[in-house]
């Protein structure tokens, strides 16, 4: 018996020693409460933030302690307005990182003053005027806006559907997409949103929700028609017959077809066991719904006995029909009709580093550089075979023709000034902007970061800004640059400035989420979706098609005008 005995008071102690640890840890935390008052800062959609811009909106959450006692919050060496005050369960993890123990905090929330000491400083309160420890905080200057007002407001949507469940809502899409009025179809995204004035119909990219295969589909008149997608054929030569399993771009073009890019890996042919990648730009004719290719699939890598694929794509210039491409993105036509469109033989998403041009039934490459290596070997068969293999190169160089490397584009527009600008991140870089001109073939970095280098700048001049992470980088009607993600800027190429136009909604109003996103919202602290394309029509006004939104926003599009 005397194992079991011990066997017990082995366990004893160790629950003991456990209680024990956790108890000292509650008292320890309690007291670190107590001396260092603030345990974080939060904002709408983040946990934990290490700055803020003068007049936004944070919640402090903070071990008062004292609960009579007087409280005064200071940022940037001035005292804040305090709006609210409550509390909250906060979950904290310890310092061996094996536990997690709920404190009730005190919140404030509380808007950064006007007069804050912009740059890095201080953020702290005072208990009957006693100052306690500080928390390290950071005060950004306010945006930049653009001139006049911004509005923003519904423009296309759809209402989820929602279920009570222990007294709150769950949200989910409906499973299936429907054409019909504006209002009543159902859309689950507006990806590569494209606006053809002549028709004046927007043309977007929508994934089916059950099977996530994508569709083409037009909203003219206040009606959504799908036009192409939901077939079985990646290659088809009509609309219904579409099959489109990944979507990259979408662009209408000066012929009033829509073109677009589809990578795809089909099955395996039954005759040889095979299967096939493809990478291809096609184009559709909205008025007969017919499809054709504009580039890809023409040639294949050589065809050797131990392959695994047949294998459609590869980088290499020339006629259409000996032509290959590999990742085509950021599909842009000049004036003259000519496509332009980054590559890059890196096989993931956004990883564009060459500029290509084709014109008049031949492919060049412009602009970058990637490795093509040659290898030769005898393969089962006996045969010599000379198999190309494509990589990318992961630099970022400034400079003239073959000096110039590109890495990491995720999206290109030909400005009104007569310019290419692509966005990219990568080869050292944080995102940052590449000014193109292609008389002189002279690539410059305009906008941007070497990784490590910081700024907390994101309205003002080039030299100043960093960029944060951007899903969107558009023309605007007058010739510049749109790009943000929830938020939505210029780029004023001529002042060489970035001002916001919209979004960056940090809460305040007695409205929903789902309430606010259908009413018409003053631009500056407008709650947006992220934001996957912006267009024009031919009166100016701006229309944001959402990649994502939150689950009760029902929102998919929206219009942005700008009030003089």
């Amino acid at each position: 018996m005397k194992p079991i005995i011990l066997s017990f008071l082995s366990i004893a102690v160790a629950a003991c020693l456990l209680f024990s640890c956790s108890k000292k840890y509650e008292d320890r935390l309690e007291q670190q409460n107590r001396s260092s008052g603030i345990l974080r800062v939060g904002r709408k959609g983040e946990t934990n933030i290490a700055g803020a811009k003068i007049d936004e909106t944070v919640t402090l959450y903070a071990k008062i302690g004292e609960p009579d006692a007087t409280v005064k919050i200071y940022v940037g060496g001035v005292e804040a307005t305090v709006l609210t005050h409550g509390s909250a369960n906060t979950t904290v993890r310890s310092e061996s990182g094996s536990q997690q123990i709920t404190v009730l905090m005190d919140t404030f929330n509380i808007t950064i003053p006007a007069a804050a000491k912009i740059g890095p400083g201080i953020l702290y309160f005072t208990l009957n005027d006693v100052p306690k420890p500080a928390l390290a905080f950071e005060v950004y200057r306010p945006d930049i806006l653009i001139p006049g007002q911004s509005f923003v407001e519904p423009f296309l949507f759809t209402v989820m559907d929602s279920t009570l469940i222990d007294n709150n809502y769950q949200y989910t899409m409906p499973r299936r997409l429907k054409d019909g009025l504006r209002g009543e179809a159902v859309v689950n995204r507006v990806l590569g949103l494209t606006y053809d004035e002549v028709s004046q119909t927007f043309y977007f990219m929508d994934q089916q929700p059950d099977d996530l295969t994508y569709r083409i589909r037009k909203l003219y008149n206040g009606v959504v028609t799908t036009i192409a997608g939901g077939g079985d054929n990646y290659m088809a030569t009509t609309g219904s017959q579409l099959k489109l399993v990944e979507k990259k771009d979408l662009q209408a073009g000066p012929d009033g077809k829509i073109y677009f890019t589809s990578i795809f890996y089909t099955d395996a042919d039954p005759a040889t066991g095979f299967q096939s990648s493809y990478a291809l730009i096609q184009r559709l004719n909205p008025a007969t719904g017919a499809i054709e290719i504009v580039l890809g699939g023409g040639r294949s890598i050589v065809k050797y006995p131990s392959r695994s694929m047949d294998d459609y794509r590869g980088v290499e210039d020339g006629p259409v029909d000996s032509a290959m491409i590999y990742y085509p993105q950021s599909l842009t036509f000049d004036k003259e009709g000519s496509l332009y469109f980054m590559d890059g033989a890196i096989d993931h998403a956004e990883a564009g580093t060459l500029l290509r041009k084709f014109s008049h039934g031949r492919l060049e490459t412009l602009l970058g550089k990637g490795q093509k290596d040659v290898y030769d070997f005898e393969d089962i068969d006996g045969v010599t075979y000379s198999v190309p293999f494509y990589t990318g190169i992961e630099e970022h160089t400034d400079g003239f023709n073959e000096e110039v490397r590109l890495t990491g584009t995720k999206g290109m527009v030909l400005a009104g000034n007569g310019k290419f600008y692509l966005l990219c991140e990568g080869g050292g870089w944080q995102m940052n902007v590449v000014e193109v001109n292609l008389d002189t073939r002279e690539a410059a970095t305009i906008i941007g970061l070497p990784t490590g280098q910081y700024s907390s700048i994101t309205t003002g001049t080039f030299k100043e800004v960093a960029l944060n992470y951007a899903t969107t980088f558009d023309l605007d009607f007058d010739g510049n640059i749109l790009f943000g993600q929830n938020i939505l800027y210029k780029m004023n190429l001529k002042q060489e400035t970035i001002a916001k136009v919209a979004g960056g909604y940090t809460g305040g109003g007695s409205l929903s989420d789902r309430e606010l996103m259908q009413t018409k919202q003053k631009g500056e602290n407008a709650f947006m979706g992220t934001i996957d394309t912006i267009v024009f029509d031919q009166f100016g006004n701006l229309y944001a098609g959402y990649s994502s939104i939150i689950p009760s926003g029902d929102v998919k599009m929206s219009k942005i005008t700008i009030e003089e």
